[in-house]
C-alpha cells in the first residue's frame, strides 16, 4: 500500500509540473498580468500564436501572413476584446476570414516599427488600410484612439506587438459617389484607369448602375506578357473592351453575397466564376485581395490578376487543311456553300445534321479579327454567329475534337478556315436585268455552283479574253474601278476544287489569279 501511495505521489507531481510547463508556455504571451508600457520588458518570439482558441486560429495565420512585411508594428486586440464582438460582427468579419478579417487586422497595423518608449503623446499614425490611429498617454498607460495597450513589447523579427483592450472598428467612410471614382483616386489601379478611359467606359460606371468591379492592380497587369498592354490600348475598341467589360457586372455582389462555384454573367456576355478556398475569394483564378469597397453605384472588389474571357472562337492547325476555326473545345466549324449572301439556307431537317454555332460577343483566339464576326437573327428564333459573312455551323458526325468529317459534304459544306480565297457557292444567277439565269445563261430557275472569294463576293471572268490574257483591262487602269482584276496568287480552296487549276497572269505589273487560264473579272462557271 505504502509503496501505491508513493507511486501515487510521484505521478501527480509530474502531472503537475507537465501541466505548469504548458501553462506557462500557453500564457507567455496571451495570459500575462497587465503591466504599466513605462516599464517594458523586451519578449522575443519566433512566431505569432497567441489566440489558442481554434476559432480564433485563422488570426494567427493572417497575422503571420502580413508580418512578411516587416517592420510592423501591431496593436493586437485581446482575446476578450473579440468575444465582446457581437454575433453579426463576428459572421461578417469571420465568414471570409482573408476578406474582410484581414482588413480588420490590417487596420491594427502601422509600418515601422515603434516599441513602447517610443508610443508619445498625441502621435498620429496611419494604419495599413489607412485610417489614423492617435497614441494617447494617460496615468502612464498607453492608448490607441481608445483601446489600452495593456501588454507591450512583444518582439517578432523586426517587428513589434502591442496588445490592446479593444478592437478598432474602422470608421465608416464617406462612401464615393461611383465605381470609377474608386478606381480613379486609387494608387494601385492606374492602367485599369487607363484603359477604362480608354474603351470610354468611364461615362458608364459613373451611371446610376449598380456595378459590381473586379479591379485588378498595376501588378497585376504588369505580369501579362511583355507589349501585352501596349497593344491592348492601341486597339481600346477591340480586345481592350472586351476585357474590361469581363470585369463588371450589372448588379451589386457584395463579398457576403458570393458563394463556392457561383456563376456570374458579366456586361462581356461570359460568366465568372467564384471559388471558395481555405477562406479566400477567388475570381476565376484571380483572388480577391481587398473585398466590398462600396460607392453610390456599386461596389469594387481589388483582385491580384487580370480575368481574360474565356475564348470562343480560335484556330487550329490540321494536317491536312492547316488553320481552321474551331470552337471553345476544339470541335470544327462549317461553311455551308448556299450561304453566300449571309442568310442561313439551312433549315427544318438540315439543322439536325448541321447545328447552329451562336456565340454573343464571341472572344476570339490569337489571328482572329473582331470585324470579321457578327451574328444574323435566323428567323426561327435561334441566333447565329457568322465569320466574313458565313453562317457558322457543327457536323452532328464530328464525334470528336478536332474531327473534319463534315469536310465536301455533298460539294456544301466546307471546313470554316479563315485564308480562303476561293469559294463555292450553290445558288442562283440573277443578272443585273433582274432575270434569273441557268447554267448554260438562258433566262430560268436553277441551283447552279460558282466560285467568290472569302465574303461571298462573286468572281466574274470576261468572254473576250483568252487563255492567260487579259484583254479587257486598260494599261492605265482606268476601267479596273468598275471592273478590277483579283489580284491574288495565294490559293486557298475547298478541298473539293483541283488547287493546280489555279495560276497568275501579269497585267501590267499586277498579279491576277487565273482558273483553267481564264483572267478573274467576270462569272466563273464550274
Amino acid at each position: 500500500m505504502k509503496s501505491f501511495y508513493s507511486f501515487l505521489q510521484t505521478t501527480l507531481k509530474r502531472l503537475f509540473f507537465l501541466v505548469l510547463t504548458l501553462g506557462l508556455s500557453a500564457t507567455l504571451f496571451a495570459q500575462q498580468p497587465q503591466k504599466n508600457v513605462s516599464e517594458p520588458e523586451v519578449v522575443q518570439m519566433q512566431q505569432f500564436h497567441y489566440y489558442f482558441n481554434t476559432h480564433y486560429n485563422i488570426i494567427n495565420d493572417l497575422v503571420n501572413d502580413i508580418l512578411k512585411e516587416a517592420p510592423l508594428t501591431v496593436f493586437i486586440p485581446s482575446i476578450k476584446a473579440f468575444d465582446d464582438l457581437t454575433s453579426e460582427q463576428k459572421k461578417f468579419y469571420f465568414t471570409h476570414p482573408y476578406l474582410e478579417l484581414i482588413d480588420l487586422l490590417k487596420g491594427h497595423m502601422v509600418s515601422g516599427k515603434y516599441n513602447s518608449s517610443q508610443l508619445l503623446d498625441g502621435m498620429e499614425l496611419t494604419s495599413l488600410i489607412g485610417s489614423k490611429l492617435t497614441i494617447n498617454n494617460s496615468n502612464g498607460w498607453a492608448y490607441v484612439n481608445d483601446a489600452k495597450v495593456t501588454r507591450a513589447d512583444f518582439y517578432i523579427g523586426s517587428s513589434v506587438i502591442h496588445v490592446i483592450d479593444q478592437i478598432l472598428i474602422p470608421q465608416t467612410p464617406v462612401m464615393p459617389e461611383t465605381v470609377f471614382d474608386i478606381i480613379e483616386n486609387s494608387s494601385d489601379h492606374n492602367i485599369l484607369e487607363a484603359a477604362i478611359k480608354a474603351v470610354e467606359l468611364d461615362d458608364a460606371l459613373k451611371g446610376e448602375g449598380p456595378f459590381t468591379v473586379f479591379a485588378p492592380t498595376d501588378a497585376a497587369f504588369s505580369v501579362l506578357p511583355a507589349g501585352t498592354v501596349a497593344a491592348l490600348l492601341e486597339d481600346p475598341t477591340g480586345d481592350l473592351a472586351q476585357i474590361l467589360l469581363y470585369h463588371v457586372v450589372d448588379a451589386k455582389a457584395m463579398s457576403t453575397d458570393l458563394s463556392d462555384e457561383q456563376m456570374i454573367v458579366t456586361l462581356q456576355g461570359k460568366e465568372v466564376k467564384v471559388s471558395i478556398m481555405d477562406g479566400k475569394v477567388y475570381i476565376n483564378n484571380a483572388m480577391v485581395s481587398m473585398a466590398d469597397i462600396e460607392a453610390d453605384n456599386g461596389v469594387v472588389h481589388v483582385i491580384d490578376a487580370v480575368l481574360m474571357p474565356p475564348v470562343d472562337v480560335k484556330l487550329s492547325t490540321h494536317a491536312t487543311y492547316g488553320d481552321i476555326l474551331v470552337d471553345k473545345n476544339g470541335n470544327t466549324l462549317y461553311f455551308f456553300s448556299m450561304d453566300a449572301d449571309g442568310n442561313s439556307m439551312c433549315i427544318g431537317g438540315c439543322l439536325n445534321n448541321w447545328p447552329v454555332f451562336y456565340a454573343p460577343n464571341p472572344s476570339l483566339g490569337e489571328g482572329l479579327d473582331n470585324d470579321d464576326f457578327a451574328s444574323i437573327d435566323r428567323g426561327d428564333g435561334i441566333m447565329q454567329t457568322t465569320f466574313k459573312g458565313w453562317p457558322l455551323y457543327y457536323f452532328a458526325g464530328d464525334k470528336n475534337p478536332g474531327e473534319t468529317k463534315g469536310e465536301g459534304v455533298i460539294n456544301k459544306w466546307f471546313v470554316a478556315k479563315p485564308n480562303y480565297t476561293i469559294m463555292l457557292v450553290n445558288n442562283q444567277l440573277t443578272g443585273l436585268d433582274d432575270v434569273n439565269y441557268k447554267g448554260d445563261y438562258t433566262p430560268g430557275d436553277q441551283i447552279i455552283q460558282y466560285f467568290t472569294d472569302d465574303k461571298g463576293n462573286t468572281i466574274y471572268t470576261w468572254v473576250n479574253d483568252d487563255k492567260d490574257k487579259n484583254n479587257f483591262t486598260k494599261e492605265d487602269f482606268s476601267n479596273n474601278a468598275v471592273w478590277p482584276i483579283y489580284e491574288e496568287d495565294n490559293f486557298v480552296v475547298p478541298s473539293t476544287i483541283d488547287k493546280l487549276l489555279f495560276g497568275t497572269i501579269d497585267v501590267f505589273g499586277k498579279t491576277q489569279m487565273t482558273y483553267k487560264g481564264w483572267p478573274y473579272i467576270s462569272l466563273v462557271m464550274i
